[in-house]
Protein backbone atom coordinates (compact mmCIF):
# COMPACT_ATOMS: atom_id res chain seq x y z
CA UNK A 1 0.00 0.00 0.00
CA UNK A 2 1.73 3.34 -0.97
CA UNK A 3 -0.47 5.94 0.16
CA UNK A 4 0.32 9.57 2.08
CA UNK A 5 0.82 9.88 5.63
CA UNK A 6 -2.20 12.64 5.35
CA UNK A 7 -5.02 12.70 3.01
CA UNK A 8 -6.44 15.41 2.10
CA UNK A 9 -8.36 17.30 -0.92
CA UNK A 10 -5.01 17.71 -2.68
CA UNK A 11 -3.98 14.20 -3.35
CA UNK A 12 -5.11 12.45 -6.69
CA UNK A 13 -8.27 9.88 -6.65
CA UNK A 14 -5.91 7.07 -6.70
CA UNK A 15 -4.88 7.87 -3.08
CA UNK A 16 -8.26 6.64 -1.62
CA UNK A 17 -9.25 3.77 -4.90
CA UNK A 18 -8.64 0.91 -2.10
CA UNK A 19 -9.89 1.56 1.36
CA UNK A 20 -10.02 -2.18 1.95
CA UNK A 21 -6.04 -2.17 1.81
CA UNK A 22 -6.40 0.04 4.82
CA UNK A 23 -8.40 -2.43 6.77
CA UNK A 24 -5.95 -5.41 5.78
CA UNK A 25 -2.68 -3.10 6.88
CA UNK A 26 -4.30 -2.69 10.37
CA UNK A 27 -5.40 -5.95 10.83
CA UNK A 28 -1.67 -7.06 10.69
CA UNK A 29 -0.70 -4.24 13.12
CA UNK A 30 -0.71 -6.45 16.16
CA UNK A 31 1.79 -8.80 14.56
CA UNK A 32 4.34 -6.32 14.44
CA UNK A 33 7.25 -6.57 17.61
CA UNK A 34 9.49 -3.86 15.85
CA UNK A 35 8.67 -0.23 14.64
CA UNK A 36 11.37 2.09 13.24
CA UNK A 37 10.02 5.26 13.21
CA UNK A 38 10.97 9.01 12.58
CA UNK A 39 10.00 11.72 14.59
CA UNK A 40 9.11 15.70 13.13
CA UNK A 41 10.05 18.61 14.44
CA UNK A 42 7.19 20.89 16.17
CA UNK A 43 5.43 22.71 13.13
CA UNK A 44 6.76 25.76 13.80
CA UNK A 45 9.76 24.69 13.33
CA UNK A 46 8.66 21.86 10.08
CA UNK A 47 7.89 24.24 6.34
CA UNK A 48 7.75 21.27 4.10
CA UNK A 49 5.34 19.46 6.93
CA UNK A 50 3.23 22.49 7.38
CA UNK A 51 2.98 22.96 3.35
CA UNK A 52 1.11 19.84 3.39
CA UNK A 53 -0.97 20.32 6.13
CA UNK A 54 -4.56 22.48 6.23
CA UNK A 55 -3.91 26.12 7.70
CA UNK A 56 -6.43 25.69 10.20
CA UNK A 57 -4.59 22.47 11.65
CA UNK A 58 -1.45 23.94 11.32
CA UNK A 59 -3.27 26.98 13.64
CA UNK A 60 -4.44 25.15 16.44
CA UNK A 61 -0.96 22.47 16.23
CA UNK A 62 0.36 25.95 17.13
CA UNK A 63 -2.31 26.90 19.79
CA UNK A 64 -1.44 23.15 21.35
CA UNK A 65 2.22 24.12 21.73
CA UNK A 66 3.28 20.84 19.55
CA UNK A 67 6.41 19.43 19.90
CA UNK A 68 7.06 17.45 17.73
CA UNK A 69 5.09 14.27 15.46
CA UNK A 70 5.51 10.09 15.42
CA UNK A 71 3.25 8.99 12.85
CA UNK A 72 1.60 12.15 11.62
CA UNK A 73 0.36 11.99 15.02
CA UNK A 74 1.34 15.65 16.74
CA UNK A 75 2.19 16.16 20.41
CA UNK A 76 2.90 18.83 23.40
CA UNK A 77 5.42 18.20 25.76
CA UNK A 78 3.51 16.11 28.35
CA UNK A 79 2.96 13.52 25.34
CA UNK A 80 -0.31 14.59 24.45
CA UNK A 81 -1.89 13.89 21.96
CA UNK A 82 -3.21 16.61 19.42
CA UNK A 83 -7.50 16.17 18.89
CA UNK A 84 -7.06 18.22 16.07
CA UNK A 85 -9.59 16.47 13.72
CA UNK A 86 -6.67 15.18 12.08
CA UNK A 87 -6.86 11.77 12.80
CA UNK A 88 -9.08 10.82 11.01
CA UNK A 89 -7.24 12.31 7.69
CA UNK A 90 -4.34 10.19 8.91
CA UNK A 91 -3.80 6.78 6.76
CA UNK A 92 -0.95 5.24 9.05
CA UNK A 93 -0.89 3.21 12.71
CA UNK A 94 -2.31 4.71 15.28
CA UNK A 95 0.01 5.95 18.90
CA UNK A 96 -1.97 3.29 20.98
CA UNK A 97 -1.25 0.44 17.93
CA UNK A 98 1.85 1.69 18.22
CA UNK A 99 2.62 1.74 22.05
CA UNK A 100 1.67 -2.39 22.24
CA UNK A 101 5.11 -3.10 19.72
CA UNK A 102 7.56 -4.43 21.96
CA UNK A 103 10.67 -2.54 20.30
CA UNK A 104 10.08 0.75 18.75
CA UNK A 105 12.95 2.29 17.25
CA UNK A 106 13.40 6.38 16.49
CA UNK A 107 15.39 7.40 14.09
CA UNK A 108 16.16 11.17 15.18
CA UNK A 109 18.19 14.35 15.99
CA UNK A 110 18.89 18.01 16.15
CA UNK A 111 18.66 20.97 18.08
CA UNK A 112 14.58 21.19 16.73
CA UNK A 113 13.50 17.39 17.57
CA UNK A 114 15.31 17.43 21.11
CA UNK A 115 11.85 18.42 23.01
CA UNK A 116 10.03 15.77 20.92
CA UNK A 117 12.03 13.18 20.82
CA UNK A 118 12.07 13.28 25.03
CA UNK A 119 8.56 13.84 25.35
CA UNK A 120 8.36 11.08 22.66
CA UNK A 121 10.22 8.54 25.08
CA UNK A 122 8.86 10.13 28.25
CA UNK A 123 5.58 9.10 26.85
CA UNK A 124 6.68 5.74 26.06
CA UNK A 125 5.53 6.41 22.25
CA UNK A 126 9.64 4.94 21.55
CA UNK A 127 11.70 3.04 23.77
CA UNK A 128 14.76 2.94 21.82
CA UNK A 129 17.07 6.12 20.03
CA UNK A 130 18.99 6.09 17.51
CA UNK A 131 20.68 9.87 17.52
CA UNK A 132 23.65 12.27 17.25
CA UNK A 133 26.25 12.51 20.52
CA UNK A 134 25.26 15.74 21.36
CA UNK A 135 21.38 15.06 20.99
CA UNK A 136 21.74 12.76 23.18
CA UNK A 137 23.76 14.68 25.55
CA UNK A 138 20.83 17.47 25.78
CA UNK A 139 18.51 15.05 26.34
CA UNK A 140 19.61 13.69 29.38
CA UNK A 141 20.01 17.14 30.37
CA UNK A 142 16.87 17.97 29.88
CA UNK A 143 15.87 14.46 32.03
CA UNK A 144 18.44 15.68 34.77
CA UNK A 145 20.48 12.35 34.19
Amino acid sequence: MNKPAIVTGRQPPAVQEDPSALSRTEKMWGLVDLAIVGLGAAIRNSPVLASEIDPKLIVQFLHMETVGDVLARFFDSKGKISNSGSETLITGMNIASLMKIENVVCLSGGKKKIKGIAAAAASGFINILVTDSWSAQKILEMADI
